[in-house]
């Protein structure tokens, strides 16, 4: 294992806090993670362990016979201290215990001595960017903790992130990569599962040393080496399996990874590479040499592992083959080498073998036999249900508009009427003929189905026409997965990206043979499947019926009864979710038009409330009394919305723009996750939904762009001048730069008068700060009062009163 002497790795576990609540699985994944870097190789000269047990977990830590450190804020320092000192190749980070999202300072994680009204801590992007000046070329810092709010006034006037007072970080140097993985987004709290903390200890299983996931196992084929990759270790394992496990404790958890380092994100982020035993070269080679010219690919890959190797054929065949490549022995492989169809050159059999030695792989490429005579090409187009399972019975007006097709048809192709949908004969040719013919029959179909069947395009396996993967998808089940962004490309497989109203036509999608990962990867959730295709056979997919916790508008987005089904849903109404939808209306007088697609419970109610002051109106808020209490939410003239009041309250702005962004920030309020160019798409969505433009002036205020964001909060003004959030914004913008403007006073003042409250739950928390900045008790006062009373898991401001 390479690196292993140069790399240096600072674990911090706390369990015991002095002031705070217990945690039971802290100390227990820093163990781990020691145990996964002594597997590595790393000395344990060079692993820096701080730990505050409990009795449950002590036992364990005195078992790795380590030196212990403590874990208050001055015992750590001088570890990071130690490592200004030295120098390597690799640095690992582990922080295990509590954390807190400060809306205005970012991310801290409490050191032991934390306590109600002193939160003691480090501040992550301090220290992040502390070890950026230090010379350790690849730096991965990693969080297993929650990332919910400190929510009492007191403590957010005096409220820091951790740093010594006395030092200025080195300029982060230019050749640093480092990347920072986290257990949770913004406002969320992170699992405990099993007596571990779920996010570390998935995350070491998947990159365990002696069995990693082959999700992540990827090839240095230049090398032969294998590489763990982190990337692919996060969002195609790590995330997927905590998103769905924190969802059956109904508990919302989004782990990730950022770059915090400058510079684009490499392709590949190997976090270990494990140099094996020994080495084959494979040499791929065609005959007759001339026959290169017409190589439209070569593939390598491995059932073991994630690796797909296209050996590089472009047009101007700059490489030639043979072209030789680099394995770890003994891994099993597979090559392809593929030729146009109808060229001069019969597809050639793909080639298996163990790579044990040296090997060459001779591809002898001969012209196509002809044709046989007779029929020889069968395709059926079959109705599917939601979950793949053929439904019989086509309507005979299916099978009218097939026969309509077929008339003026060629003459050698044949219908055949079966119970499972109408099976075509034809003579040799499916791609060019036959294809076409059955996809435009499948389109037919739908048409005169019901939206909850699809329909699917499918070949007997004695027939084989092409190797693919078929993910057989009713519109109605787009929708309820992807709601407005069903024309987005939100699945992957190998390098292909596809939509899902894509899908719902067209499920069948040609693939090479070998492994192949099915990725779905919504703004608020990602769904992965790996499935191995023989050449020439199709596997089913079947993709889930919902992931993470998708937006309001989402649910609601149902078709119309009666709908054609080429017609896009009208109405953003579903009796079947309890939700509660309404619209302002301006004019003289604040009208609300909101009402419930089903009884609530017992008693439910709404009460428009506004108030105005210099002859400007400020909208304030919307009273809504269910069985489960009575929550309130600000109100916007210019924004639909949603109300959900059963086990989880939300409440959401709608808006019928397309955007992932939008979705990405309501869905889960990753605020401080929207890269900067995202923020910056997502501000130009204004002048078509103004609520949009303002979710992304909130993303530009946490990427610290304030220049922009004084623009885009001036443009907002002109377009809806009621936000509350856009003079708290401003606030909050100069008491970064550390001025006070009489302009913004005048109208924090009017926000205090009007008992305002932001559209987002973002803005109450930074309105405190900000009120507080420009000596505005009252309005401090007023927005702590709704900070301490939010519901979590709504996005635009819901509170819950008495």
């Amino acid at each position: 294992m390479n690196e292993a002497a140069e790399t240096w790795a600072l674990l911090i576990g706390i369990d015991a806090y002095l002031h705070v609540r217990k945690l039971t699985g802290a100390v227990r994944d820093t163990v781990q993670a020691v145990g996964w870097l002594r597997r590595l190789g790393v000395p344990d000269a060079q692993i820096l362990l701080h730990a505050a047990p409990t009795a449950e977990s002590k036992a364990e830590l005195i078992a790795l016979g380590l030196p212990v450190l403590g874990c208050t804020e001055p015992e750590i320092w001088p570890s990071f201290e130690t490592l200004g000192h030295n120098q390597g190749k690799r640095l690992f980070v582990f922080f295990c215990g509590h954390g807190l999202y400060e809306p205005v300072r970012g991310r801290v994680f409490l050191t032991q001595e934390a306590r109600k009204g002193l939160r003691k801590n480090l501040g992550i992007d301090w220290y992040a960017r502390y070890l950026r000046g230090l010379p350790y070329r690849r730096q991965f810092l990693v969080m297993d903790g929650c990332l919910n709010y400190p929510y009492s006034q007191a403590e957010r006037t005096r409220f820091v992130p951790g740093q010594p007072s006395s030092v200025e970080p080195d300029p982060p140097r230019a050749d640093v990569l480092q990347v920072f993985c986290y257990a949770a987004a913004m406002s969320q709290r992170a699992v405990e599962k099993d007596g571990h903390g779920l996010f570390l200890h998935t995350l070491l299983k998947t990159l365990d040393l002696d069995d990693p996931d082959r999700l992540c196992l990827d090839i240095d084929e230049t090398s032969g080496v294998y590489r763990l990759n982190l990337d692919q270790a996060v969002t195609k394992v790590v995330a997927p399996t905590v998103t769905q496990i924190a969802k059956q404790q109904r508990r919302d958890q989004s782990p990730g990874y950022q770059m915090l380092s400058e510079g684009a994100t490499p392709p590949a982020l190997p976090v270990v590479e494990i140099v094996p035993t020994r080495r084959a070269r494979v040499r791929v080679t065609v005959d007759p040499a001339d026959a290169a010219a017409d190589v439209k690919q070569l593939m390598l890959w491995s059932d073991d592992t994630a690796w797909r190797r296209e050996l590089p054929i472009p047009p101007s065949k700059s490489v030639q083959v043979p072209y030789e490549s680099v394995i770890p022995a003994g891994l099993p492989v597979a090559v392809r080498c593929r030729v146009p169809a109808g060229g001069r050159w019969a597809q050639p059999a793909q080639e298996e073998f163990v790579a044990d030695r040296d090997f060459e792989v001779l591809f002898q490429l001969e012209p196509p036999a002809p044709p046989p005579a007779g029929p020889d090409t069968v395709v059926s187009v079959q109705t599917v249900g939601s979950g793949g399972d053929v439904i019989g019975g086509m309507s005979a007006a299916a099978y009218k508009a097939v026969e309509q097709l077929l008339t003026g048809n060629q003459a050698n192709v044949s219908l055949v009427r079966h119970e499972s949908g109408p099976v075509l004969h034809s003579h040799p040719g499916f791609l060019a003929s036959l294809a076409p013919l059955a996809y435009r029959m499948a389109d037919a179909i739908n048409r005169t189905t019901s939206r909850d069947v699809g329909v699917v395009v499918r070949h007997p396996a004695t027939t084989p026409l092409s190797t693919a993967v078929a993910l057989p998808l009713t519109e109605a089940a787009s929708k309820r997965l992807a709601g407005l962004l069903v024309h987005e490309d939100v699945v992957s497989m190998c390098d292909q990206h596809l939509s899902l109203d894509r899908l719902v036509w067209s499920p069948f999608v040609a693939v090479d043979p070998g492994p192949v990962t099915v990725q779905l990867s919504l703004p608020w959730g990602s769904w992965v499947h790996r499935v191995v295709v023989r050449p020439g056979s199709t596997e089913t997919v079947v993709l889930p019926e919902s992931i993470g916790t998708e937006p309001l508008r989402v649910r609601l987005l149902a078709p119309d009864a009666g709908a054609g089904s080429e017609d896009p849903p009208r109405s953003l109404v579903s009796a079947r979710r309890s939700p509660v939808t309404g619209r302002m209306r301006s004019g003289t007088d604040v009208v609300g038009d909101i009402r419930p697609t089903e009884p609530l419970g017992a008693s439910w109610r709404g009460r428009w409330s506004q108030g105005s002051s210099g002859g400007v109106r400020w909208a304030t808020y919307c009273t809504v009394s269910a069985s489960r209490g009575q929550f309130s939410f600000p109100i916007n003239e210019h924004g639909a919305l949603a109300v959900h009041l059963g086990r989880s309250p939300r409440v959401e702005p709608l808006s019928r723009t397309p955007s992932a962004h939008w979705d990405r920030l309501i869905s889960a309020g990753r605020l401080e996750e929207l890269g900067e160019e995202e923020a910056t798409r997502l501000t130009d969505d204004k002048w078509s939904a103004p609520l949009l433009g303002l979710a992304g002036a909130y993303a530009c205020y946490a990427q610290r762009r304030d220049d922009y964001l004084r623009t885009v909060l001036g443009n907002l003004g002109g377009l809806d001048g009621g936000l509350p959030d856009l003079p708290l914004l401003e606030a909050a913008v100069d008491q970064r730069q550390g001025r006070v403007r009489a302009e913004v006073r005048g109208e924090l003042e009017r926000l205090a008068r009007a008992r305002a409250v932001p559209v987002f739950r973002w803005g109450v928390a930074i309105g405190v700060t900000a009120a507080q900045h420009y000596h505005l008790p009252s309005l401090a006062d007023w927005l702590a009062r709704v900070d301490a009373r939010l519901v979590p898991t709504s996005t635009w401001t819901l509170w819950r009163d008495g």
